[in-house]
């Protein structure tokens, strides 16, 4: 249908020009529309789009603009989808990742699918973005509207991976009447008409997590794209800066360490009790990092064997057991790799052994301190330790 509606478009415009003589459907709005659209009416419909499609490049450019990438770093800019306001002219199909095509057993990922710019109800679109290695930042932008359908208020849009089940590692917010009003966990939108963006920080996934840490710390390089089912998607969008990888190159570069606590109540014989504050006074900052990476160190490193409380141990509401044995390694400097410092753990103390994270506490995954099993020795009062969803608060890459 989108040859025979080109053609008519052609012979509004072209003296001389012809299209094929067609009866006028019902059923197929869109080509009634332009059957009955007078040369004049039709250059001034073109005009406006002509301007919107304006606008919404104008809008992606800007948002594009406002993306301030890090030392090292390079801005991209990914497009699925042409920003033409939802013309029906052209053909604009949407394509499935490998990953989301090869998840068939999803039941969001059954039922009828269309194209970039669909009209019609009832439609699932499926797109992708291919985004560059090592992604640090980014801003999502969209274009979509309602189709008035009286469905349209339980509509939702899912960003980020969508290979794996549902929910998992995936951004899901609804779409209200055809705006979104402070979604994102109250973040609000860039909005321009039926563009709108968000940054990648504010959005925030299932999982408690955000769309952010998710690419930093995974290595992914596939952004999925799902809206259900009554909206049109004109464009999908995002402005990233990738590179500029993280390591000891960067002399200011910082890292959180953990240190040594005291027992509260009383001390439990072979229990030893760290944290993010230690009993010298010294405190973490896991958020951007306390202690330059080139700093000699021990890591901290457990074995999270699921050990049974002690009896007499007693916890507070933050202070829970890991149910682990602690140890930690010679000095040296932060790792640029998380498989480099799990590497020290392992050579240092054998299989099962990895680097002590902030949220090693077995109950609810707690941070901020734990009680385990073992010792920390006497060469360091703070020491290296991981945090798996703050990528600015540790020295190394989580993805190598």
């Amino acid at each position: 249908m989108k040859h025979i509606l080109y053609s008519i478009l052609i012979s509004a415009v072209i003296p001389g020009f012809s299209a094929p003589a067609m009866a006028q459907s019902a059923s197929d709005p869109a080509v009634t529309l332009h059957a009955q659209t007078s040369p004049q009416d039709f250059r001034q419909r073109r005009a406006q789009i002509n301007r919107s499609a304006a606008r919404n490049n104008q809008f992606i450019n800007s948002q594009h603009a406002r993306l301030k990438c890090g030392k090292g770093e390079t801005r991209h800019l990914v497009i699925a989808g042409a920003a033409d306001n939802f013309s029906s002219s052209g053909n604009e199909p949407t394509i499935k990742s490998a990953r989301v095509a090869a998840n068939p057993a999803a039941g969001w990922n059954a039922g009828l699918s269309a194209g970039f710019d669909n009209a019609q109800a009832d439609r699932k679109i499926f797109s992708h973005l291919v985004l560059p290695a090592n992604v640090r930042s980014g801003r999502f932008m969209i274009g979509v509207k309602t189709l008035g359908n009286s469905l349209q208020s339980n509509d939702s849009i899912n960003v980020g991976n969508l290979g794996v089940n549902h929910g998992d590692n995936v951004s899901q917010y609804l779409i209200d009447t055809g705006t979104w009003k402070n979604r994102y966990n109250g973040s609000g939108f860039a909005q321009n008409l039926t563009n709108f963006s968000a940054n990648f920080s504010a959005m925030a996934m299932r999982n408690g997590s955000n769309l952010q840490n998710y690419y930093r710390s995974s290595g992914d390089t596939i952004l999925d794209v799902y809206v259900q089912d009554d909206h049109s998607v004109d464009y999908v969008a995002a402005s990233v800066c990738a590179g500029g990888d993280i390591s000891q190159g960067d002399s200011k570069k910082k890292g959180m360490t953990w240190g040594l606590r005291d027992p509260q109540p009383e001390p439990v014989n072979g229990v030893v009790h760290l944290g993010c504050n230690d009993k010298f006074g010294n405190k973490c900052e896991p958020y951007k990092g306390d202690t330059l990476c080139k700093t000699k160190l021990p890591i901290l490193c457990i074995n999270p064997m699921r050990l049974q409380k002690p009896q007499n141990l007693t916890e507070s509401r933050w202070d829970k057991w890991s149910g682990g044995i602690v140890g930690t390694t010679n000095p040296m400097a932060a790792p640029d790799k998380l498989s480099v410092a799990n590497a020290a753990c392992k050579a240092e103390f054998g299989n099962g052994w990895r680097v002590a994270q902030h949220h090693d506490a077995a109950a609810g995954r707690s941070g901020w301190m734990f009680s385990a099993y073992g010792n920390v020795g006497t060469k360091g009062k703070r020491f290296w330790t991981d945090i798996d969803d703050q990528p600015n608060g540790v020295c190394w890459n989580r993805s190598q």
